[in-house]
């Protein structure tokens, strides 16, 4: 990606973070089916679903109040993250084959890095609460490629 072009997605995320407002967050739990299922079509980015799908928890779990623990703008960078892979106009057009859903890996890893002390902190939350269930503990499992969640 060359300079100039990488200043633009900077400044584009650096405002759709300020921007970002519980509907945005209620827009993106309310299409996480949608998410899913266009990282699952694509080869680059279903190497990433766990971390998509933990990241949706974790938006789920603060939206519901349960988790609150983790700063606005990591919030907003995760929604803004997955509201971009909806974004029917991206930097590289999705029908062209591996390289357009590069952006939106780009973008989903960029986040992931940036927030990735909020995401553990979270994990470690999550699974010190009693009713932590299986399906979680092997999402942990596949992105961290280590048992961070203890217990039964």
């Amino acid at each position: 990606m060359n300079r100039e072009l990488f200043l633009k997605v900077e400044e584009w995320f650096r405002r759709s973070v300020g921007k970002f407002d519980f509907e945005d967050m209620d827009q993106v739990l309310d299409k996480s089916a949608r998410i899913v299922e266009k990282v699952l079509s694509s080869d680059a980015l279903s190497r990433e679903i766990h971390k998509v799908r933990i990241l949706m928890r974790m938006l789920s779990d603060y939206r519901k109040g349960e988790y609150t623990q983790v700063p606005w703008n990591s919030v907003a960078a995760i929604g803004v993250a997955l509201l971009y892979i909806l974004i029917p106009i991206d930097l590289i057009p999705d029908v062209i084959p591996v390289v357009g859903f590069t952006d939106d890996l780009a973008m989903l890893l960029f986040v992931w890095k940036m927030i990735l002390r909020d995401v553990e902190e979270y994990v470690r939350w999550k699974c010190s609460r009693d009713m932590v269930d299986s399906s979680f503990r092997e999402l942990v499992l596949n992105i961290f490629g280590e048992e961070l969640c203890s217990g039964p």
